[in-house]
This record gives structure tokens, sequence and C-alpha cells, in this order.
């Protein structure tokens, strides 16, 4: 079963993770114009450890992203564009990233809603992106999202039956993420019984006023989600 932690930006957090037996490590790529060294060094020291690195490129522009996944070469790139607004545009990309990159794995985030959901039209995605995907996350949607266009970092779980039941329908292994925390996770994975299960918000760090602070980690956290995690895994003999 899979462990997956983002906004992994440094390498000192990324040999952290490694230490704590992260499977999955992931970095987010804002300002292709200027790239991060530092990026390059989380890539090499993760694939070198045997993890994965898992890269999500926030840029809007096709060719722009395409270009700059084959600059990085990921062990997985996660496409967590919006596709209940433009649903066709990101099929055809994701269609020419799995063409053109062949040695790279897809993840394609599928939108949770926090209530009620129409499964009928979640099933036309799992439809839609299930051949050009391996990996599906399941995140939850929200109409003003954190970042616009893009679906996750709200903090906040997803309808855990929706989940279940796209993970009963999906023909590729589902990850759970959306608010998981070193307090749900165990249940999450005892619920959902998902593939994997994915955290960022709440194993981030927190300012005086308790505001969550992007791009670094609590490590105190996220070391007791990964043990949660692992005690849910084992509990559920999910293997």
């Amino acid at each position: 079963m899979i462990i997956q932690v983002y906004e992994i930006q440094t390498l000192k957090e990324a040999q952290r993770c490694v230490d704590l037996g992260i499977d999955h490590i992931g970095s987010v790529l804002i300002n292709p114009d200027n790239i991060p060294k530092e990026l390059l060094k989380v890539r090499e020291y993760v694939i070198s450890s045997g993890n994965s690195w898992s890269l999500i490129p926030l840029i809007r522009d096709k060719e722009l992203l395409l270009k700059s996944v084959k600059f990085f070469k990921p062990s997985i790139v996660h496409l967590c564009d919006d596709i209940t607004k433009n649903r066709e545009g990101s099929k055809l990309l994701q269609l020419r990233l799995k063409e053109s990159l062949a040695d790279i794995k897809i993840m394609r985030t599928l939108p949770v809603p926090v209530g009620y959901g129409n499964m009928d039209f979640i099933e036309e995605l799992l439809s839609d992106f299930e051949e050009s995907s391996d990996f599906f996350l399941l995140d939850t949607w929200v109409d003003e999202a954190p970042v616009q266009n893009y679906i996750g970092i709200t903090g906040r779980t997803c309808n855990w039956d929706i989940a279940k039941q796209i993970i009963e329908a999906s023909k590729k292994p589902c990850i759970l993420a959306g608010g998981l925390s070193p307090e749900n996770v165990y249940n999450a994975i005892t619920y959902v019984r998902p593939y994997g299960v994915d955290t960022c918000t709440q194993t981030n760090r927190r300012d005086s006023k308790g505001n969550v602070i992007r791009f670094q980690k609590d490590f105190v956290k996220l070391e007791k989600f990964v043990k949660e995690a692992r005690r849910g895994f084992r509990d559920n003999e999910l293997h």
C-alpha cells in the first residue's frame, strides 16, 4: 500500500521523507520559467533512493507543461486540473502525455465533493480517464478552490461514501486524499479501503495564528501520519 506526501520542495525534507519510508514523495512546480535547482536535487535523491518522485505542474499552457515534464522526468506526473471545467481539453492533454512520455506514470485527480455527488458523472470521468491513467487520486472538490482551476489543498475531507464507490468501480489503483491527518487516516483506511493515502495540508506547519504554512512540513505530524497509515493498512490486511 502507498503512502504519499506533497509539497516537498527541499532536499532536506526529501531525505526525511525517505527515512520515514514514504513511497511517493511529491513536489509542486509553479514557475517553469525559473527552474528551481533544489527540485532537481529532490528528484535525483528520491529516485536514487528507490522511491517514486511525483510532480504536480501548476501550468496552464499545455506546451509549456509538456516541456517541463520532459525536462524533469518525474516518476509520476500528477495532473490535478479541475476536469469539471474543461474535461475534453484535459483528456486530450493526458492522452498526449501518455503517448509521448511512455516511461512516466500519470496520476489523475478525480473530484470528490464534500457532500452529495453525482456518481453517474464520476463514472463518466472514470471512463474518460481510466485508459491513460496509472493512478487516480480522490481529492476534495469545492466550488471555490484554493488554487483556481485546480482540485486540492482544501484541508477538508471528501465524502468517503463516494470515494469508496469510486474505488469499487475503478480498474486503476486509487489513492485517497482530502483533509487526511494523523487523527483520521486510520479510520479513512478502515472505511474506504484505498490503495493508498495522501497527505498535504494537514501535515504542514502552522504559524502562530494556526494558519497553514504552504511548502513546509511538520515532521512530528508526518511521522505520526505514517505510523497511523501503516497501522490502518496492517489491521485491515491491505497489502
